[in-house]
């Protein structure tokens, strides 16, 4: 608080990556993540923490928004994101709604 009080943005960066680090979002692999990331309650407090200094101090990060991406892709590649997150606005669609997310084909072989 106090580095984003007086605009540190190097100090908040470091912080940020730091933080990253503890997540485990960006060490695991995509088929263990789920497991890994749900079983670890400092990982999910530290992720809580990230975003949430994110989303209050963000106009003062620098270097930090690659971490919080990185930490933001692996969640989409694992499918851990909300529903709400991978939708968006489609026209074209009866419902409304288009999902970021691929939906794999079962192959015919």
């Amino acid at each position: 608080m106090i580095a984003a009080h007086y605009g540190c943005s190097d100090v908040f960066d470091n912080l940020i990556i730091s933080l990253c680090k503890f997540t485990t979002l960006t060490s695991e692999s995509v088929e263990n993540l789920p497991t890994v990331f749900g079983s670890n309650t400092k990982a999910q407090t530290a992720a809580k923490t990230v975003f949430d200094l994110a989303h209050c101090h963000g106009n003062i990060l620098r270097e930090g928004w690659k971490n919080i991406m990185e930490s933001m892709l692996q969640l989409f590649r694992a499918q851990l994101l909300p529903k709400v997150m991978v939708e968006m606005e489609d026209f074209v669609e009866p419902n409304g709604k288009i999902s970021l997310q691929r939906e794999e084909m079962p192959s015919n072989r």
